[in-house]
C-alpha cells in the first residue's frame, strides 16, 4: 500500500499552508488548488494542482485521484484545507486501511463536542438516515471530509455527481459494490472563521444533495442490485441482465 494525502483548497489561503505541512510529516500531499481568486502561500514539498476555474470540491478530489494514481499511489486520504481537521490523526487513518485495504476509511466526527452548529448536525443527521436508506448500512457521520480511497476503486466508479454531492455518491456506489465502509473516530474543531471559509451553498448545494438523494434511494428501491453494480462501473446496462 501506498499513501498519500489529497487536499481540496478553493481560497483557504490563510489555511492550507499549517495543513499541508502537518500533513506531509505523514506522507506525499497534492494540493488541489480550485481555481482560488487569490494566490496561495508557498507550500514546499507539495505537489500543487491549479484548476482553471472552480469547479468544485467533486472535479478537485477527481483531479488529485487521477493525480495520484498516475504517481503510483494506490490509496489517497482526504482532507479539508481550512484547519478544521487535525493530521495526527492520519496515523489512525492508515493504521485502519492497512487493515481492510479494499475498504472506504471514513472520518467520525463528534459534531456537538467540536461545537458544529445545529444546522450542520441536522444536515449530517438526514444525510445518514438517507445514506441507510440508499446502502442498507449504518453510518452516523456521512459529511466528513476526512477519508480514506482506494484509488483503484475509487476511480472505476461512475460517480458524476458534482460539489460536495461528489462525495456521498462514491461512498453510496461503494456500498453498492459490496466494498467495506469503516468509520474510524476522528477530531475536528469549528470556530466562527471556519463557518466563515466554508464554500458549502446551504440552497444550492442542499437542493443539489436532496436530487441526488431521491435517485440514489429510487435506484436502491427498484434497480436491482446486479445492475446497480453495472451502472456505478459504468459497464453496458446490458451486462446486469
Amino acid at each position: 500500500m501506498k499513501f498519500c494525502l489529497v487536499i481540496p483548497c478553493f481560497n483557504h489561503g490563510a489555511t492550507v499552508g499549517a495543513v499541508a505541512q502537518a500533513a506531509l510529516a505523514h506522507a506525499p500531499v497534492f494540493v488541489v488548488d480550485d481555481g482560488s481568486t487569490a494566490p496561495l502561500p508557498d507550500l514546499p514539498g507539495c505537489t500543487v494542482l491549479r484548476l482553471a476555474q472552480n469547479s468544485g470540491k467533486g472535479a478537485a478530489l477527481r483531479a488529485g485521484f487521477q493525480q495520484a494514481a498516475a504517481a503510483g499511489y494506490t490509496h489517497a486520504i482526504t482532507m479539508d484545507a481550512d484547519g478544521q481537521h487535525f493530521a495526527a490523526d492520519v496515523a489512525k487513518v492508515m493504521e485502519k486501511a492497512r487493515t481492510q485495504p479494499e475498504a472506504l476509511v471514513v472520518g467520525q466526527r463528534d459534531l456537538r463536542a467540536a461545537g458544529a452548529p445545529p444546522g450542520r448536525r441536522g444536515s449530517n443527521a438526514v444525510s445518514s438516515f438517507c445514506f441507510q436508506v440508499e446502502s442498507g448500512r449504518r453510518l452516523k457521520d456521512t459529511q466528513c471530509g476526512f477519508r480514506c480511497y482506494p484509488l483503484a476503486l475509487a476511480r472505476r466508479l461512475r460517480a458524476r455527481s458534482e460539489r460536495f454531492a461528489f462525495e456521498l455518491e462514491l461512498m453510496v456506489r461503494m456500498a453498492w459494490m459490496g466494498a467495506p465502509i469503516v468509520p474510524v473516530p476522528v477530531r475536528c474543531v469549528y470556530r466562527p472563521e471556519h463557518l466563515r471559509q466554508s464554500h458549502f451553498r446551504p440552497v444550492a448545494d442542499l437542493a443539489r444533495l436532496a436530487l441526488l438523494n431521491a435517485g440514489l434511494v429510487l435506484q436502491s428501491w427498484f434497480v436491482p442490485r446486479a445492475v446497480r453494480r453495472a451502472r456505478s462501473l459504468g459497464e453496458q446496462a446490458g451486462h446486469g441482465r
